[in-house]
């Protein structure tokens, strides 16, 4: 069994090594297209919030209690 054994692991570490060098050769001359460039701005970046109520915990008694925020970047 062990003959059996040593060559099945020999034929897996050529089938792997075999496999890992034809991945590199993939990866070296594949082309990685650079990222497109931002060139809109967002609209309407403004933020509003109302009436928000926040708890922490278990604690029954609300941390924020009908908060009402606006904010505009």
């Amino acid at each position: 069994m062990q003959p059996a054994l040593r060559g099945l692991a020999a034929t897996a570490g050529t089938v792997v090594l075999r496999l890992l060098v034809a991945l590199r050769r993939l990866a070296e001359t594949a082309e990685v297209p650079e990222p497109p460039r931002a060139t809109a701005k967002p609209r309407n970046t403004d933020l509003n919030v109302r009436g928000l109520t926040f708890r922490w915990g278990a604690a029954p008694v609300p941390v924020v209690r009908n908060l009402d925020l606006d904010g505009r970047w």
